[in-house]
C-alpha cells in the first residue's frame, strides 16, 4: 500500500498525463525537503511506470560553505540510488549584475538553462523536466499575485505542466501535496534533506507571505487557507482554459493578416466583441509576437479607446516597443519594427514618347502627363525623363488633384485615400521636385490612385510622360 505522498503524486501523474512509459525525467534536485521527497518518490515509481530519471543540481554560489554542502549531499543521495547527477556551478550574483536581473531571476534563468541542456543531452525525445513546487508554493504564488494586482488568469497560479524555454514539458507532480506532509515524509523516511536558512528569514516578499501572512490568515480567518487557495487556482484554470478557447475563435474570425512582426484584425469585429474577449485576443496576438508579460489593464484600456473610438488612425503603445494601431477598418498589433514601412512589391516605370498611339490602354496602374509642361514648370526645357523622381514622400510634397482648386499636402491626401498610417512612408509616388504627379492606388488592386490635374494631356501635347506601376518579381 502506498503512503499518502506517493499515492498523491501517482494520482497527479495519472490525472494529468505528466509521466508515461518510456519517458526520461530531468529532476531539479536542490537538496531541500521538496525536491528530496520528490526524488525519493519518483525513484520508487520509475520501475512501476517505466520511466528513467536523472538529477540536475545547480550551485548558485550564493551561500558560501552551505552551497558546497548542499552539492555534496545531492551527489551522495544520487550515488546511493544509482542515479546520474549533473552539477552546474554558476556565480549567480555576478550573472544577475551582468544581466541586469535580481539574484532570484538570474538563478531561475540559470536553473532552467541547465535543465534544458540536460534534457537535450539525454537524447530522449520524450524528456521532461520535473520541478518540486507544492501546494503551499501555489498558495504563496496566488497571494503574491493578488497583492500585486493580478488579472483573473493570474489566479490560475502554477499549472501542472508548462513549456521550458527550449520547449520541453516542465511538470509539477507535487502540486497536490502540502508542505507539512512532505516534511513528514522526509522525516519518516529519514532522508535528512538540507535546509536553506534564508527561507526562514523574512527578507523577501515571498518569505514574508510564507512566514507572516499565511500563518496570520490561518490563525484569524481560515486554518485551511492552503487548500482553499489551491481550489481557487483549479477553478480559475478551468475558466481560463474555456475563455482561451473562445478567444481563439474570435481571433480566427477577426484575423485579416498575420506575418512576422504584425497581426491585422477586422476593426468592426474587434469593436463589436466585448472588452473581456477583445483583451484576450490582443494579449494572444502580443504573445505570438513575443510580449508575454508587463501587459497592464491601462494598456488594454488604451487599446479599447482607439479601437472603439472615432479616430481613423491612432496608436496605443505597449511595453518594449509593442503597439496596437488602428487605421480605418484595421486593428494592427505590432512588434517593435513590425509597423515599419512595408515593401510594396512594385515600382513605377518612367518613359517619354512622342507617339500618341504608344500610350497604353488606360488602367488604374498607369498615368500620362504632358512632359513639356512639366519641364517648363521646372525651368528645365532641355531635361529628359530623369527629372522625374520615383520615391516616397518628403516634407513639403504637395499635389493639385484633378478637378480641385489649389494644392493639397500629401499627408492629407494619403489620409483621404485611407492609407494605413504604418504604410504611408512606404508609398511610392512619381514627383517633379515637390510637385507630386501620381500616387498609385496599388498594382492590380483596382483601387483608384490620385493624379495631378496640373499637367494633363491635350490635343496639343507633343511629348507624353508615361508612368506605369509594375510588379517586381
Amino acid at each position: 500500500m502506498r503512503d499518502k505522498i506517493t499515492q498523491t503524486v501517482y494520482d497527479t501523474i495519472r490525472e494529468h498525463g505528466s509521466v508515461k512509459k518510456g519517458e526520461h525525467i530531468v529532476l531539479g534536485l536542490s537538496g531541500g525537503p521538496d525536491s528530496v521527497c520528490l526524488f525519493d518518490v519518483l525513484c520508487g515509481l520509475a520501475g512501476e511506470i517505466g520511466f528513467t530519471i536523472e538529477a540536475v543540481h545547480v550551485n548558485h554560489k550564493l551561500r558560501p560553505g552551505d552551497a558546497e554542502k548542499d552539492q555534496a549531499f545531492v551527489e551522495r543521495v544520487c550515488a546511493a540510488r544509482g542515479v546520474r547527477c549533473s552539477v552546474i556551478t554558476e556565480d549567480c550574483a555576478a550573472r544577475a549584475e551582468e544581466w541586469g536581473l535580481t539574484s532570484e531571476e538570474a538563478g531561475r534563468k540559470i536553473r532552467y538553462g541547465a535543465f534544458d541542456d540536460a534534457a537535450k543531452a539525454s537524447g530522449n525525445r520524450n524528456a521532461k523536466i520535473c520541478v518540486a513546487q507544492n501546494m503551499n508554493d501555489q498558495a504563496e504564488t496566488l497571494l503574491f499575485r493578488i497583492l500585486r494586482g493580478t488579472g483573473t488568469d493570474g489566479l490560475a497560479g502554477m499549472d501542472y505542466s508548462r513549456k521550458s524555454p527550449a520547449g520541453f514539458d516542465v511538470i509539477r507532480p507535487l502540486l497536490d501535496c502540502e508542505r507539512k506532509d512532505i516534511e513528514r515524509y522526509c522525516e519518516e523516511r529519514e532522508l535528512h534533506p538540507r535546509i536553506d536558512k534564508t527561507n526562514l528569514e523574512p527578507l523577501y516578499t515571498r518569505n514574508k507571505i510564507r512566514l507572516g501572512l499565511i500563518p496570520y490568515i490561518k490563525e484569524n480567518f481560515n486554518e485551511n487557507i492552503i487548500e482553499t487557495l489551491s481550489r481557487l487556482a483549479l477553478n480559475a484554470q478551468e475558466d481560463r482554459d474555456f475563455l482561451a478557447a473562445e478567444a481563439e475563435k474570435v481571433y480566427a474570425a477577426a484575423l485579416k493578416d498575420e506575418k512576422a512582426g504584425n497581426i491585422d484584425f477586422d476593426r468592426h469585429l474587434m469593436k463589436e466583441t466585448g472588452p473581456a474577449m477583445r483583451h484576450r485576443v490582443i494579449i494572444m496576438a502580443l504573445g505570438k509576437l513575443g510580449l508575454c508579460q508587463d501587459i497592464t489593464r491601462t494598456h488594454l484600456l488604451a487599446a479599447d479607446d482607439i479601437i472603439c473610438g472615432s479616430n481613423a488612425s491612432a496608436v496605443a503603445e505597449f511595453h518594449g516597443g509593442y503597439s496596437v494601431m488602428v487605421s480605418y477598418d484595421t486593428v494592427a498589433v505590432t512588434a517593435e519594427g513590425g509597423g515599419e514601412a512595408r515593401e510594396t512589391g512594385a515600382r513605377i516605370s518612367v518613359r517619354v514618347s512622342e507617339d500618341r498611339d504608344d500610350i497604353p490602354e488606360h488602367s488604374q496602374d498607369m498615368a500620362v502627363f504632358d512632359f513639356d509642361r512639366i519641364k517648363e514648370a521646372l525651368g528645365e526645357p532641355d531635361a529628359g525623363p530623369e527629372i522625374i523622381e520615383i520615391r516616397t514622400r518628403l516634407p513639403g510634397d504637395k499635389i493639385k488633384p484633378a478637378g480641385m482648386k489649389g494644392r493639397k499636402k500629401i499627408q492629407d491626401m494619403l489620409v483621404d485615400m485611407k492609407m494605413p498610417a504604418k504604410e504611408r512612408d512606404s508609398v511610392i509616388m512619381a514627383c517633379a521636385g515637390h510637385e507630386v504627379l501620381w500616387i498609385p492606388g496599388g498594382v492590380g488592386s483596382g483601387k483608384r490612385g490620385r493624379y495631378s490635374g496640373e499637367y494633363g494631356i491635350s490635343e496639343s501635347t507633343k511629348a507624353f510622360l508615361i508612368l506605369e506601376l509594375r510588379v517586381i518579381l
